[in-house]
């Protein structure tokens, strides 16, 4: 089995670089660095973040304490991409109720790794932002 695996960047990131990856198994798959960061769990907690505002034609900088949601890695699995060429491999939180776009791959064989399908709960997250309410 051969496994080349592109970086999914978000269209709002401003960067030209993504990393890739070529494998000859799923499980060497998951072990890329770029990649095996995503099977974490982590709990609620606070983080800093650095705001940039401009105010009064000037940027100013100021440090803020915000809440992260805790997240359960539940599993790894494939996604067919919008336009059907190549999968797409999501990492899923909190029982596939949450879920990222890791990377897109080209495989050489099926990928064995379980369908991605949405949660309801999801899909209704989805469904509210998509009207604009982020609240």
């Amino acid at each position: 089995m051969r496994i080349h695996a592109t970086q999914h960047v978000p269209a709002f990131v401003d960067t030209d670089v993504r990393n890739s990856a070529d494998v000859t198994s799923v499980d060497e798959l998951l072990a890329v660095p770029w990649i095996k960061q995503w099977a974490e769990s982590w709990p609620a907690h606070e983080r800093e973040y650095e705001i940039r505002e401009y105010v009064d034609g000037t940027w100013v900088a100021r440090r803020e304490m915000r809440p992260v949601t805790a997240q359960t890695f539940h599993r790894w699995s494939v996604s067919d991409h919008r336009d059907g060429t190549r999968p797409a491999l999501m990492a899923e939180y909190d029982g596939g109720d949450r879920f990222y776009v890791v990377a897109f791959l080209t495989s050489d064989e099926p990928i064995p790794l379980p369908e991605w399908r949405e949660t309801e709960t999801a899909r209704l997250r989805r469904e509210k932002w998509n009207r604009g309410d982020t609240s």
